[in-house]
């Protein structure tokens, strides 16, 4: 096997890109109400209809902006460089907080949310694509919060823009920050890839027991655009639910 080190940072600057976010334009104030299953079909064909002028109505109803909390954490100059997107930051009171390092208060920042399931608080985890220099932050999030089920939905380039770096190693070993990370497997299936990886942590006190990390990589959703069938996520979504254990920490 191969064992790599790679850095907690890199000292090259990279330009920042921005999320184009959809125009809002002003509607009047309206009330929606849930849809029954039973009338699902109608109303989807309904708003469909003069090329879904009523979706875009009610998506333009939604509030625009941080309208649930503040992002303090996330728009600190020394955090500032560890966001892809500028416009897309957690809300403090619900980011992921890191166990600090040596001191440094900003360690504990990664651009993560907390999202609650149906039934249980915090049962997943939203991330962004992990940057160059924010991988060792995210594997250590991953160790710190027992996650055993990560699930991608991005590519690593849409279109030649970059969405996410390649956080895991093709084979081999590699150590990202304390965290030390080995492919055990990986399936290549038509629509999604499944990589099995063992890490382990790698502390002053002496290396932690090893965990078995699986992730499924959705790969069929096209550049700037929808699937054709829903079939392929369908099937993925069966997948993540079957992998992740009752007792393993946020998806």
């Amino acid at each position: 096997t191969v064992d790599k080190k790679i850095p907690n940072g890199i000292l090259e600057e990279q330009e920042q890109q921005t999320v184009v976010l959809l125009p809002r334009s002003p509607s009047a104030s309206k009330t929606y109400f849930p849809i029954s299953v039973d009338c699902l079909e109608e109303e989807t064909r309904i708003r469909s209809a003069d090329d879904g002028k009523l979706f875009r109505e009610e998506f333009n109803s939604l509030p625009s902006g941080y309208t649930q909390g503040t992002c303090q954490e996330a728009n600190k100059e020394e955090n500032r460089e560890k966001n892809r997107y500028p416009n897309i930051l957690p809300y403090d009171h619900s980011r992921v907080v890191l166990t600090q390092l040596d001191g440094n208060l900003c360690s504990d920042y990664i651009n993560a949310s907390y999202i609650h399931g149906y039934t249980d608080n915090n049962k997943f985890i939203a991330a962004q694509g992990p940057k160059q220099d924010t991988v060792a932050d995210f594997w250590r999030m991953i160790w710190e919060q027992k996650t055993a089920t990560i699930v991608m939905l991005t590519n690593l380039k849409e279109r030649k823009e970059d969405k996410c770096y390649q956080y895991w190693p093709d084979q081999g070993c590699w150590t990202y920050g304390n965290v030390r990370v080995a492919v055990e497997d990986f399936t290549v299936l038509v629509d999604y890839t499944i990589r099995k990886f063992c890490i382990q942590y790698q502390a002053s006190d002496g290396t932690k027991p090893s965990r078995l990390v699986t992730q499924l990589h959705f790969t069929s959703w096209p550049d700037f655009g929808v699937p054709f069938s829903p079939i392929g996520m369908l099937k993925f979504l069966k997948k993540v639910k079957t992998v992740n254990s009752s007792f393993a920490g946020p998806i």
